[in-house]
């Protein structure tokens, strides 16, 4: 934990300083709670080989992976495979990424269905309450959040979640779902 991440203004100065269209301290702590729970669900479980198939190799050597990253930037179509650049890093950065990024989804979307939010006559389920298949909950995402975009920018603020969900992004975030409810008692 960058406890950095903590001050505003210090936070800002590395999210413009990284190109980063979104940076905040929760987002920070699911990322790096994606590390902890990449070592506790997938490193030594039945998964590992879905996870390499997804993400690619975790034994790449991950300092020589983020000096490469730092030193040359993300490959030009990073877009077509990662949630966001820095997740080209290194496969565990991807998986991290992709972690925070579905905590992001489900935690936007138990609000929503606490909250009773409609948009026209779509009501939103919690995803994880009830069991929701993960295709249901990419279509809710897929409703819910442009359409907090749109009442961001009705504010004058940045999009809440400025990220293209493409199918190679989509399929990690799949994968990760089915970690997440692997692990549940």
């Amino acid at each position: 934990i960058n406890l950095l991440e903590a001050d505003p203004r210090l936070r800002e100065q590395m999210r413009l300083a990284m190109n980063e269209s979104y940076r905040t301290l929760l987002g920070h702590f699911r990322h790096e709670s994606g590390h902890y729970y990449w070592q506790r669900l997938v490193a030594h479980g039945d998964c590992l080989e879905g996870f390499r198939s997804r993400f690619g190799d975790e034994r790449r050597h991950y300092q020589d992976s983020l000096d490469e990253y730092y030193r040359e930037g993300p490959p030009p179509d990073w877009q077509d495979n990662y949630v966001v650049a820095y997740a080209s890093s290194h496969p565990l950065e991807d998986f991290a990424e992709c972690w925070s990024h579905y905590l992001h989804m489900v935690d936007t979307l138990q609000t929503a269905a606490d909250d009773q939010l409609a948009i026209g006559d779509r009501r939103f389920a919690d995803p994880l309450g009830t069991g929701l298949p993960f295709h249901q909950l990419i279509d809710q995402w897929h409703a819910l959040a442009p359409a907090m975009n749109d009442l961001n920018r009705s504010m004058g603020l940045d999009d809440a979640y400025p990220f293209s969900l493409t199918g190679p992004v989509i399929g990690k975030l799949d994968f990760v779902h089915g970690v997440v409810r692997a692990a549940k008692p």
